[in-house]
């Protein structure tokens, strides 16, 4: 007797495909699944339609192949890319201006995180009592999105090892 033979994993992708067959395009399919390039979106869109359980579970499966054999190559295809490589480079550009903006509050909040210090210490010197912030330090380790920077006290940032030196790093 042999073993039960084992069940393939279904896949995210021709789960989504097959669950939502009655609207489904390749247009459709690459946003859902971002896509970036069309040889890796019509590759893997191909490669479901000739999957044997996605042909079981979707009565229209042949039409659906016959669409996407109609839309490669087509004007409509072309026109997508096109506007599709577009969005994504919004998306990038707006990603790593968000990144530039939290990158530059932190050096700011570091620098003006200096400067109260050194005010802080400069007014409580002269009335005996202490401060936590060493007047001596020029120096601060700023860390955004696992990146680390650090600042001087006049704003330059700087990723030396003589900068690492002087902070102790």
């Amino acid at each position: 007797m042999h073993p039960p033979k084992k069940q393939k994993a279904v896949t995210p992708d021709l789960n989504w495909c097959i669950n939502n067959s009655s609207s489904l395009t390749p247009s459709i399919f690459i946003e859902t699944f971002n896509y970036g390039d069309k040889a890796s979106a019509n590759k893997r869109y191909t490669s479901i339609l000739d999957m044997k359980r996605f042909n079981n579970f979707v009565p229209n499966a042949s039409q659906l192949r016959a669409d996407f054999n109609l839309w490669k190559g087509s004007q409509q295809e072309v026109t997508f890319w096109n506007n599709r490589k577009i969005e994504l480079a919004r998306e990038t550009a707006n990603a790593r201006s968000r990144v530039s903006v939290i990158t530059s509050i932190g050096r700011i909040g570091a620098q003006e995180g200096l400067r109260l210090g050194r005010d802080s210490k400069n007014k409580y010197d002269s009335s005996g009592s202490s401060s936590e912030v060493d007047n001596n330090c020029s120096l601060v380790r700023v860390i955004i999105n696992d990146e680390e920077t650090l600042v001087t006290d006049d704003g330059d940032a700087s990723e030396s090892a003589e900068a690492e030196r002087l902070v102790g790093g």
